[in-house]
């Protein structure tokens, strides 16, 4: 039987990378921002790692990592491709429901 859990970090790995190229964030911009966020230091080297799958992932680091791609965490756990919503870009102004992806509703 295989375990619910097994491929969890490939899957964040797959979405990480997917939220990147929709973000156009480097994995070296990535960096820079994860080090003024009070992280460990975290190089562009270390990215490139989560990104392949070769490093595991430390909870901090993958809310970070939702965070700075504006998406819940569960966003990138999801062994399915994230929708990007073409309307809000996934942050709609503050108060607001984006009425295409219903994302939003705190002010």
């Amino acid at each position: 039987m295989t375990e619910p859990f097994a491929d969890v970090e490939r899957v964040f790995a797959d979405q990480m990378r997917a939220a990147m190229r929709r973000a156009g964030i480097t994995q070296r911009r990535l960096a820079v921002l994860a080090a003024g966020t009070g992280l460990a230091p975290m190089y562009q080297s270390t990215i490139n790692k989560i990104n392949l799958g070769k490093r595991p992932i430390f909870l901090r680091e993958a809310v970070f990592f939702a965070s700075a791609f504006g998406l819940d965490l569960q966003e990138l756990v999801r062994d399915r491709p994230v929708v990007w919503c073409a309307t809000c870009k996934g942050d709609p102004p503050a108060g607001f429901v984006c009425a295409t992806c219903n994302k939003g509703g705190a002010s």
